[in-house]
């Protein structure tokens, strides 16, 4: 999902700047290949940034920390190869356009997944059967590993 809003943010973004300014030199038209590379060098941020970790769910600051620190890292990358390959360079109105949408897109997404997954209707309750060590091994188990479990308790 993310890769899709970032393409399209971009590819958007290309689009504008081909008919909002035809002349711009800072851009080179090709709306494809422009917003292709982009997209796989913020995703391997957001890869590298530990995004794609589901059983983390973090707070709101860090996880905005985190999306910001992988969209400057990977923008940072584009504005870079831009020079070594200026055929697949962006516009400036294309870059901060991009950057901001896919940005607020991209943290209100994780925002709204968040939320639904702490909600206590999507969470499963788990009643152990049994007592004792072996019960409280498999409790720590689960609690540690699924935060989408809730113990309920153990019978014995």
């Amino acid at each position: 999902m993310d890769g899709w809003i970032i393409f399209d943010s971009e590819f958007i973004g290309v689009q504008l700047e081909r008919l909002w300014f035809p002349l711009d030199p800072s851009s080179s038209g090709l709306a494809l290949p422009n917003a292709l590379a982009p997209t796989f060098l913020v995703l391997t941020m957001l890869y590298l940034s530990q995004l794609y970790d589901l059983r983390r769910l973090s707070g709101r600051r860090e996880l905005f920390l985190r999306l910001f620190l992988a969209f400057a890292g990977g923008y940072f990358l584009i504005a870079a190869g831009s020079y070594l390959v200026p055929m697949l360079r962006l516009g400036r109105r294309t870059y901060a356009l991009s950057f901001i949408l896919s940005l607020a897109t991209v943290f209100g997404i994780r925002l709204a997944h968040r939320w639904v997954m702490r909600s206590t209707h999507t969470r499963r309750r788990l009643l152990l059967i049994g007592w004792g060590p072996p019960a409280q091994i498999i409790a720590d188990a689960v609690n540690g590993s699924n935060p989408n479990y809730d113990m309920v308790g153990c019978v014995d």
